[in-house]
């Protein structure tokens, strides 16, 4: 007994030691922000006004600059109105910080301390707040801070998103306002609302005017109790599932063998069937991804095209479950060839053991999912000392429903996140395998309560098999047959022009299956329907260059017939370094022969270059620009089709050693 006793304590060591060291160390601030430098250090928080052009002023901004008088000495309060970041724009070329933003972010990085207030248009009544975008979280003291003066207001507060990891696991995107400063490390927050909050905004400054807090906690959890949000710290959560840890693993471990009138052969049966979760577990990644493979030749075959899964894709991850649950049935059906434990209790102990190592595993892809793991592993332990087959039938529901909120999330979150579960990689099927295996062992032992699990001399068909078999057997029909786009989800199709000196090229993303879907032109989308097709209709260079000791003075004036997207320039030397010094930042690329300038967004139609580079005789350069505009009114059209156009126009040209080159701007 006192060699079980110190093999627990032991194993409650190993186990907790990382929890307790995280809290100790800050292994959870990686993302730390680097504006915190202590007292007597200079102090902002930067209010953020994001709008549309055209759109009236949110209240609070005027407010703002009034609260700016009554702010204490030293500390800034710096009220900006920015635009929107677009959401039309395609992610290839919206990949880089709007200028708004990082024009305000390298402002904040002279202050040693900084906060940021996105302050959005929303309810008139009552305000929500967005605490994380881009794969990350507002610290949490901000959030209780806020929390804190809105409830003093008696303003009705709601959340985008409580449950943070969806954030940071990147199955919601977060707000695309907030998220270059939480890139950035700046503690910040989005809030929408059409309140005026100068009041709150004052009070907020009067309390960061004296430090921000120097813990960077970004792992806690947001709960409502008696009709008030609370904010759970890090260092709670930690203690907590530490403390909730090392008491179930005394009782698993002691209680569970030591005591009770059938510990022998509880012990005994251990021993002989241990490989009866590790089996199950290799065979439920075979089936994920012979069910993901299942779905994606479903979709080939439909489409033409695995990637096809975009279109439909709750209804892809629904399909790939119900298979992975028919193969799982199967294979368990062959149990009758197999001598099993003839006491039930094995089968809802290794649950409980297989739910307390998802509790870590699980911990480590995101701290914060541990309250939910550690749920479902109290249920398993719960029920599976509880014998009556009725009990043994809740037991399936109960632990699944920790998941739910969850599982909701992930089924309304965007066609990425889905797509990914349902074509895989493979650490990711083994996660989903370790989180079928607990259930999966709670239905087998549920199977053997009421006689229909393990070795028969009498062979037969499992109902379960046949239940499933009939749902699995449906699945193909729904996936080949279901409409994939409807007048609300339209079928999105993106047409890409490109304009070149060697010619001109269409892209499209239709579908091989919806080859009846050609591009057409249409006289009332065309914005410039007599310019001919060529790039130097649509981009006018000029190009001044002088020698200046041994390297030459460049000054290059694009401009653009189209209102640009972006704009690129790529300036190529045959030897030699490029680009030395310019006036617009700059990459270089294969080992300093090229250089390449890239615009912000919407930069305007004329762009002037000034750099410096060598005397190369054969200097050439590039100018890419990317529009939305559509000269031809080049389209898509068809039944639920939603078209989007992109021209991209390329021009290349050589710079000369003196003089003056190009067009006439």
């Amino acid at each position: 007994m006192f060699r079980r006793l110190f093999l627990s304590v032991i194993i409650c060591t190993f186990t907790t030691a990382p929890a307790l060291l995280a809290a100790g160390t800050g292994v959870f601030d990686a993302e730390a922000a680097g504006f915190n430098a202590g007292s007597g250090a200079r102090r902002c928080l930067s209010l953020v006004f994001p709008t549309d052009a055209g759109s009236p002023e949110h209240p609070s901004f005027t407010s703002s600059r009034n609260v700016s008088a009554s702010v204490p000495p030293g500390y800034t309060l710096l009220p900006v109105q920015t635009s929107r970041v677009p959401l039309s724009v395609p992610d290839f070329l919206n990949d880089s910080v709007p200028k708004d933003h990082r024009v305000q972010i390298e402002k904040l990085a002279d202050f040693d301390e900084a906060v940021v207030l996105i302050v959005q248009s929303g309810s008139d009544s009552s305000i929500q707040l967005c605490v994380g975008a881009g794969g990350t979280t507002a610290p949490g003291w901000l959030v209780e801070k806020l929390v804190s003066l809105f409830s003093e207001e008696a303003i009705p507060l709601s959340f985008e998103e409580t449950s943070l990891p969806v954030y940071r696991l990147g199955w919601i995107d977060g707000d695309p306002d907030l998220k270059p400063y939480l890139e950035a490390g700046i503690p910040a927050i989005a809030l929408r609302t059409n309140l005026d909050i100068g009041r709150i905004i004052g009070r907020l400054a009067q309390d960061l005017s004296n430090g921000i807090p120097a813990e960077n906690d970004r792992f806690y959890q947001i709960v409502k109790t008696d009709g008030s949000w609370r904010i759970l710290e890090e260092t709670t959560l930690v203690f907590g599932i530490v403390g909730i840890s090392a008491l179930f693993l005394f009782i698993l471990f002691m209680f569970g063998f030591v005591f009770g009138k059938h510990r022998d052969r509880h012990r005994r049966d251990t021993a002989r069937f241990w490989w009866m979760p590790v089996v199950y577990l290799v065979l439920d990644i075979a089936c994920l991804l012979l069910a993901q493979r299942l779905v994606l030749f479903l979709f080939e075959y439909r489409f033409a095209e695995a990637e096809a899964i975009r279109y439909l894709p709750v209804q892809a991850l629904l399909a790939k479950i119900v298979f992975t649950l028919f193969f799982v049935s199967l294979f368990e059906s062959f149990n009758q060839l197999i001598r099993f434990p003839p006491d039930s209790f094995i089968y809802g102990y290794m649950a409980s053991v297989v739910c307390l190592i998802n509790v870590f595993i699980f911990s480590s892809v995101d701290f914060s999912l541990t309250p939910i793991f550690l749920a479902v592993y109290a249920i398993s332990f719960i029920f599976y000392h509880l014998h009556h087959p009725v009990t043994q039938v809740l037991a399936i529901p109960a632990s699944v429903i920790p998941y739910v909120h969850t599982v909701r999330i992930v089924f309304n979150a965007g066609e990425h996140t889905l797509a990914s579960l349902t074509d895989s990689s493979l650490p990711v099927t083994i996660l989903l395998a370790f989180l079928l295996l607990p259930v999966q062992l709670l239905f087998l032992r549920l199977l053997h309560s009421i006689g229909i699990f393990g070795k028969r001399k009498k062979r037969f068909i499992p109902f379960n098999l046949v239940a499933i078999f009939i749902i699995a057997s449906a699945a193909p029909v729904y996936l080949l047959f279901t409409p994939a786009w409807s007048a609300e989800k339209p079928l999105a199709v993106q047409l890409t022009e490109r304009l070149t000196d060697a010619g001109s090229s269409l892209e499209t993303d239709i579908p091989p299956s919806m080859s009846t879907l050609e591009p057409t032109y249409s006289e009332t989308l065309a914005a410039f329907p007599s310019i001919p097709q060529n790039p130097e209709s649509f981009i006018r260079v000029s190009i001044e260059s002088r020698p200046f000791l041994d390297r030459r003075l460049i000054t290059l004036t694009a401009g653009s017939l189209v209102e640009p997207v972006r704009i690129r320039l790529t300036v190529a030397a045959s030897q030699g370094i490029a680009v030395f010094d310019a006036s617009e930042p700059f990459e270089l690329a294969s080992g300093g022969q090229s250089a390449i300038f890239m615009s912000d967004l919407f930069p305007g139609s004329v762009l002037e270059y000034q750099f410096s580079s060598s005397d190369d005789p054969e200097l050439a350069a590039t100018v890419t620009v990317w529009s939305l505009d559509n000269p031809k009114g080049l389209t898509v059209t068809g039944t639920h089709v939603q078209c989007s156009y992109l021209l991209e126009v390329e021009r290349s040209f050589s710079i000369p050693l003196s003089g003056t080159a190009g067009d006439p701007l």
